[in-house]
């Protein structure tokens, strides 16, 4: 049996987001838009009307706590707890119900 993959790995999530000004790749939405921030400076909005749709891969997850289908990103998964969950972390998910399965 297979140990699940380490949290610091697992929390990336499994999308992918390209930047189209410099072809930057992000696997999550938290670094992504950092980012378009810092180097750009630009606000989501902005760069979401000069270039749509930065994900370029979509995965999806299911909540072991809910049962939702969200979409396998750090920010998305962190937005779900906090709304969903009561703030559970994602330190506090990943315990409770990755941690613990034989493989992932």
């Amino acid at each position: 049996m297979d140990a699940p993959p380490p949290f610091e790995c697992w929390s990336e999530g499994g999308c992918l987001y390209r930047c189209a000004p410099c072809g930057s790749t992000f696997r999550h939405s938290v670094a992504f838009w950092k980012h378009v921030a810092e180097f750009h400076r630009l606000d989501p909005a902005d760069f979401g009307r000069l270039f749509p749709r930065p994900r370029v891969k979509k995965v999806a997850m299911r909540c072991d706590e809910c049962g939702q289908e969200i979409t396998f990103d750090r920010g998305k998964m962190e937005a779900h707890m906090i709304r969903r969950h009561d703030g559970m972390t994602l330190r506090q998910y990943y315990d409770k119900h990755i941690a613990k399965r034989g493989t992932f």
